[in-house]
């Protein structure tokens, strides 16, 4: 079985296996979407922030629905800041520009933000049914309206 380091080292150029046709071209096509990708990085961060901030404020929600709520900003940050603008790089480049281990360290984060947020929605769905079906037993809901 090869070493990971010398995985890594034979295809640092092509982390992401993006093809010539892939690859933006045109330097202000480049440009274009390096604007476009940091404005949504930043925009990413600053909102989820924001609901973070929010979140850790207020009291007037569930304190279960706030932590959710949290560990789905903080998924967010980091798809924004840690995966996003290496895929658009190497996507508007047509290469891998950065160190070898930033490759799977951008990878591992991508797919640790999409398996957070899977199943932080799977636990947020799971406890609204839990707690619709209890008021519902309860009488708490009206069925008739």
């Amino acid at each position: 079985m090869a070493d990971l380091s010398e995985v890594v080292s034979a295809d640092e150029a092509h982390c992401f296996n993006v093809t010539v046709l892939e690859a933006v071209p045109s330097r202000f096509g480049q440009l274009s979407l390096i604007a476009l990708y940091s404005s949504t990085s930043l925009f990413a961060l600053l909102g989820n922030l924001t609901v973070i901030v929010v979140c850790l404020a207020g009291s007037e929600s569930a304190r279960t629905i706030r932590l959710n709520l949290i560990n789905l900003a903080l998924s967010d940050i980091i798809l924004g800041v840690l995966c996003v603008p290496y895929t658009f790089t190497d996507f508007a480049f047509g290469q891998w520009i950065f160190a070898a281990w930033l490759c799977i360290t951008s990878q591992y984060f991508q797919l640790l933000s999409v398996f957070v947020t899977s199943i932080t929605l799977s636990i947020v769905g799971v406890e609204r049914y839990g707690t619709w079906s209890c008021c519902r037993k309860l009488g708490i809901f009206n069925d008739s309206a």
